[in-house]
């Protein structure tokens, strides 16, 4: 008889922990919400090294503990893909954290100006001023361009949102979503730096009413440079060498394109390549560049094209070392094939 009591109070607890289950089974909407919040990144409210890592870290780490307390198997599935996607992100940021962006002397960008310049934003940070870290180019009403190093092989379209037409970033409200990354399959790290340095992101949905910008092919370039040296560079990177300032305003600078046998006697042998192209000016710079962002230049008839995509620099920032972009006319077959036909990118396996 006491065992039958023991069994039925047995079952009755089972009974009631089911009811407890289910009482707890979050809705659609609670699921959602509880994504947005992991997902926010919010900015540190004092200055330090490298911020933008500490503050991806510090949502990792509460999204790990939310992680451990969780129950509920649905809330355990989201925290484990908001954490897959820090990690993501702070891939990236280790990559651009050495090339840290910005321009020197530069002068605000007047609206329509530069309507192609894109922003790169790490998803998660409620101000896209707080969460922009590299630059891009709209080449396409679904494409932008940018350097290899501000993407990665992993990287999920979620992990960043893009930005156009926007000149100070505080107050850019609509963000564009991803479809795909595509990095150059043959982008690699030689040395300090990194060859093939080129990406493109194809947008969720095309981009309607705003102006992109054409590239060069190995025709065009000559056409350019009999035409003028100079060109324009723009971003909204930091202000200085080492302020990890940033610009909320879009800023731009005119630089002058050197020849490459000029261009390497300011770094050691082997480091500039075909692919690359050198600009410079005495007192205005992209130095280490702002990542992914255009270098443009014009023919006589006026047609802007994107010569170079900023790449690398020396860390000596508008002293006269050159700052070294991404060739765009040498890559302008492997952009052609991506916009048109089967994609040629970087295999999507682990670094």
């Amino acid at each position: 008889m006491t065992r039958i009591k023991v069994l039925q109070v047995g079952f009755l607890a089972v009974i009631s922990l089911s009811a407890t289950s289910c009482a707890r089974q979050p809705s659609e909407q609670q699921l959602q919400q509880t994504r947005h919040e992991l997902s926010r990144i919010r900015p540190l409210g004092s200055p330090v090294s490298i911020p933008r890592t500490h503050e991806i870290l510090e949502a990792q780490r509460n999204a790990q503990a939310y992680l451990f307390k969780a129950q509920n198997p649905a809330e355990r599935t989201i925290a484990k893909e908001v954490l897959d996607r820090f990690g993501r992100q702070l891939e990236v940021q280790s990559q651009v954290s050495a090339t840290e962006s910005y321009i020197i002397n530069g002068k605000p960008a007047r609206p329509g100006q530069f309507p192609y310049q894109a922003a790169l934003v790490f998803t998660g940070y409620e101000n896209a001023f707080d969460g922009q870290y590299c630059s891009g180019t709209l080449i396409e009403p679904q494409w932008v361009l940018t350097a290899g190093h501000c993407v990665t092989k992993t990287m999920s379209p979620g992990d960043i949102q893009i930005l156009v037409n926007v000149l100070k970033l505080s107050t850019g409200t609509r963000r564009l979503d991803l479809a795909k990354v595509c990095r150059h399959p043959q982008y690699k790290i030689t040395g300090p730096h990194a060859e093939n340095d080129i990406a493109l992101i194809k947008l969720a949905t095309p981009v309607a009413g705003v102006s992109t910008i054409k590239i060069p092919n190995a025709n065009i370039e000559p056409m350019m440079f009999q035409f003028t040296r100079n060109a324009t560079i723009s971003g909204w990177g930091d202000t200085g060498s080492g302020n990890h300032a940033g610009s909320d305003d879009l800023l731009f600078g005119t630089v002058r394109v050197i020849d490459n046998r000029l261009c390497t006697k300011s770094y050691p042998h082997g480091q500039i390549v075909d692919g690359m192209v050198c600009a410079t000016d005495q007192f205005t710079n992209t130095c280490r560049g702002d990542s992914g962002g255009p270098m443009i230049m014009r023919t006589a008839d006026g047609i802007e094209y994107v010569e170079g995509v900023t790449s690398w620099g020396d860390k000596n920032c508008a002293l006269g070392n050159p700052s070294v972009y991404t060739r765009i006319s040498v890559y302008a077959p492997w952009i052609q094939t991506n916009l048109t036909s089967t994609p040629d990118c970087e295999t999507q396996t682990a670094e």
